[in-house]
């Protein structure tokens, strides 16, 4: 079970504007691609993420969330290929 969470921090957002991506997808996968030779055949890996990223480009976003919501929708992609 991963759950990406993080990218709201100001300070961190305003030095780094990927921050988020690399905390909500970049982390999840290289634990996931790092972890999966251990994992039993058939294995599953769950991705928590949120309504606001699952609904992105569907719904209006808080301008604030937008970043961390695309870093969990994509995480979420990689993660189903």
């Amino acid at each position: 079970m991963l759950n990406g969470s993080g990218g709201l921090e100001r300070e961190r957002l305003a030095a780094d504007p990927d921050d988020p991506r690399r905390i909500n997808r970049d982390a999840q996968l290289a634990l996931t691609e790092g972890t999966w030779p251990l994992l039993r055949p058939g294995a599953t890996v769950a991705l928590v993420t949120s309504h606001w990223a699952h609904r992105l480009g569907e719904v209006e976003q808080l301008p604030a969330y937008e970043p961390v919501a695309g870093g969990l929708l994509a995480a979420r992609s990689r993660c189903g290929r």
